[in-house]
């Protein structure tokens, strides 16, 4: 009877810790330049040449630092969003950002807002 008990809290800690979806903890450094750079490539150039062009240089996402959590209005309604400190990096070429990031409805990480540090 222990062992049996002793089995269901390792498969229920298994289950919690493994197999249920991520909970509305902050992301991961591989999901953070996932989500970075699916956003970058999404973005379009600006019309204007007298604009600066958008982050499509970029190659390589590095995660600096995450800041506190906090609650934004998106326009799926209230999100949890995590800044992040990042190094948006191509070749010797290298740009500090802070990512802000939140999940969507369908539970995805997506990049609320990129912007500079100054």
């Amino acid at each position: 009877m222990k062992v049996l008990i002793g089995l269901l809290i390792v498969g229920l800690i298994v289950a919690l810790v493994v197999i249920l979806p991520e909970r509305d903890d902050r992301p991961s450094e591989a999901t953070v330049k996932e989500a970075v750079l699916a956003h970058i490539g999404g973005l379009t150039p600006p019309i204007s040449p007298n604009l600066p062009l958008p982050d499509q240089w970029v190659e390589e996402v590095e995660v600096i630092e995450y800041g506190e959590a906090y609650t934004a209005q998106t326009s799926e309604g209230k999100r949890t969003v995590w800044p992040i400190m990042v190094y948006l990096i191509a070749d010797q070429h290298k740009e500090l950002k802070q990512v802000d990031l939140y999940r969507d409805e369908s539970r995805q990480w997506q990049v609320l807002l990129i912007q500079d540090t100054n």
